[in-house]
């Protein structure tokens, strides 16, 4: 009797464990939400299409398949998901287009389970098939910044931004003033109300750019979202690109600047915002992690653990200024591509995103050693337009020193330069005393249409 006492215990214990699992995966409410496919079992959207997917509170599921939009009937039990029969308009696209809208709905509708992870979305179908949605970017609730007006950059240094807060009301900053007002939306034109503005005077250059912004926005716009930009086309004809702002936790941000000095090259310090409360990066010398705590704009830091290395006397300076900083810190804001950390009594620590890049490596089959005064150059180039000569993005050359094939470079880029109906390619050459020895022969598209960041290029030789 008292094994079986114990036996029933167990089935009790398993039974009551197995509960909370059920209720969790029945808890995936996918109601209101909008997507965006980023792959179909494993390969990527065509560039310049844009696939979502929108899960209506009534049981419907719709949104664009590429060319036409679709529409029907979905349930979701737990993980489990049916989707019922799509129809879609009758458009004409592309043919690669609509081939991947034929493999899309045909997915979609042969789905049988979800989930998300890592934020997000993967619809199991077929036999271990998936599509990968990321969240959708919406009006509303995202904060952007503006890349450009008419096609032409911000002015340097200075940061306009855009809130819609989903109520109705409006703000951001245009570059010197910050305004407010309200807003509505009717289906792809948005309309905007009065803008109250605060009345600083900045140089003439920011406050022409900021009276154009705000005049493009007094007549109301057209907008779209498509390719992670926001575009608005006044009605003034004013076209407004805006790119999701960045966040405290959008990834690796380095010093440039701490109370004022600029910081040392050489020995980058590093500051990285995890999602649990916890801060890391490098000091210059030593790692570090701490915790953190944001309330509004108001930022501190916990105590520190830091690594015990020794470094040059400037740089371990430097370090004990930045952790004393930090662990004085009270207030934090972006402006652009900055993140600015307020400590002590109004100094300032600077830092900035860093910048994406492409990963070239070069080598070449020949058995041939390479001089010491050998130069290897790479480009990243912009080879859209066959009528003209490439523009260059950005170049890095080395000198071999002796050392041989392969050469790894990281090509540094800025996104807002990034047309994704343009294409981009890296190139390479290798010369010696001015006279070409190796080049590459073939175009090594990155970045858009699908390609990726990381290529090989393997050099010819030049008779």
């Amino acid at each position: 009797m008292k094994h079986l006492g114990t036996l029933l215990t167990l089935v009790v214990a398993l039974l009551l464990a197995v509960v909370p699992l059920a209720s969790a995966q029945e808890a995936l409410d996918l109601s209101n939400t909008h997507w965006t496919l980023v792959s179909i079992s494993g390969q990527p959207v065509h560039t310049g299409s844009s696939v979502t997917l929108l899960f209506g509170a009534d049981g419907h599921v719709g949104g664009s398949a590429g060319c036409n939009t679709y529409g029907g009937e979905y349930t979701l039990t737990g993980s489990t998901l049916t989707v019922g029969e799509l129809v879609s308009t009758l458009m004409a696209c592309e043919e690669s287009i609509m081939q991947q809208e034929s493999a899309y709905l045909a997915a979609l509708q042969s789905a049988v389970s979800v989930e998300q992870v890592n934020g997000q979305l993967v619809v199991a179908y077929g036999e271990g098939q998936q599509l990968v949605f990321a969240p959708a970017l919406t009006l509303e609730n995202t904060g952007w910044t503006l890349v450009s007006i008419n096609g032409e950059p911000v002015v340097s240094g200075t940061a306009i931004t855009l809130g819609l807060d989903g109520k109705g009301g409006v703000a951001g900053s245009a570059g010197c003033n910050s305004y407010s007002g309200s807003y509505t939306i009717d289906g792809e034109t948005l309309t905007f109300g009065p803008l109250v503005t605060t009345r600083m005077a900045c140089p003439e250059a920011i406050m022409q750019q900021e009276t154009a912004y705000l005049s493009a926005l007094e007549g109301g716009a057209a907008y779209t979202i498509a390719n992670g930009r926001l575009t608005l086309v006044a009605a003034n004809g004013t076209e407004l690109v805006f790119a999701p702002a960045l966040s405290l936790t959008s990834g690796e941000w380095t010093l440039t600047s701490l109370g004022g000095e600029a910081a040392l090259d050489g020995a980058p310090a590093t500051l990285t915002f995890g999602a649990d409360g916890t801060a890391f990066g490098s000091a210059g010398c030593n790692t570090f992690n701490l915790p953190y705590t944001v309330d509004g704009e108001s930022l501190t830091f916990g105590s520190s653990v830091l690594t015990l290395m020794a470094c040059e006397e400037s740089i371990m300076t430097q370090e004990s200024t930045l952790m004393s900083a930090l662990a004085a810190a009270t207030a934090y804001r972006i402006e652009g591509n900055q993140f600015v950390i307020v400590y002590g009594e109004g100094q300032e620590l600077v830092f900035e995103a860093a910048k994406p890049v492409v990963t070239a490596t070069v080598t070449y089959r020949e058995r041939i050693a390479l001089p010491a005064n050998a130069e290897v150059t790479v480009k990243l180039e912009d080879i859209s337009r066959a009528d003209a000569p490439a523009d260059v993005l950005t170049s890095q050359t080395l000198v071999s020193g002796g050392a041989n094939v392969p050469f790894t470079f990281e090509l540094p880029y800025d996104p807002a330069q990034i047309d994704e109906g343009a294409l981009y390619s890296v190139r390479a050459q290798i010369t010696v005393d001015g006279v070409l020895w190796f080049t590459s022969d073939t175009i090594a598209p990155v970045l858009t249409r699908g390609a990726g960041t990381d290529v090989e290029l393997v050099l010819v030789r030049v008779p």
